[in-house]
């Protein structure tokens, strides 16, 4: 067993124990790098001496670990939300686990808003498409927003 204590580090003096768990029977995470043009260095801390892991405890809990390669600090484990996890977990690229822990990623959404619908192409003349955006601006909507409330109108009526 390899047992690591988490304690509350807000006041160095007295430290907290907070708890511990198994890092043996824990789910190690560790952070993905970027490279910044001369060293690899961590997503998290944007350094190349100072580096986060996270695990996931066999209870289930989530811990972040920090550590340095500088002589002489010590590292550092902290209790963290599954929220924050989870975006540690987006964050160093690790889809896997978080489809396994939080369920599917979302896909990538490119700039813009989201899609109300299919593309229709429709020809206007000129003076019906003047007359579309001034009604438009008066109620202070979109030509495209316009247009959708002015069809379901029509429709609306049709069926009477």
């Amino acid at each position: 067993m390899n047992r690591v204590n988490v304690y509350d580090r807000d006041s160095e003096e007295d430290a907290e124990l907070l708890g511990w768990f198994d890092a043996d029977r824990a789910a190690l995470y560790i952070e993905d790098t970027d490279w910044d043009g001369s060293n690899q260095t961590s997503v998290n801390t944007r350094s190349q001496w100072e580096h986060e892991g996270l695990y996931r405890t066999a209870q289930g809990r989530w811990v972040l670990h920090r550590w340095s390669d500088y002589q002489g600090t010590l590292p550092s484990y902290e209790f963290v939300s599954a929220a924050t996890a989870r975006e540690w977990l987006l964050a160093n690229h690790q889809d896997n686990a978080v489809r396994e822990h939080f369920g599917e990623v979302e896909p990538e959404r490119g700039p813009g808003r989201p899609e109300v619908g299919p593309a229709v192409n429709v020809r206007f003349p000129s003076d019906l498409l003047a007359r579309v955006d001034a009604q438009a601006q008066r109620e202070g909507l979109s030509r495209a927003e316009m247009i959708r409330r002015l069809a379901d109108r029509c429709l609306a009526n049709a069926g009477r």
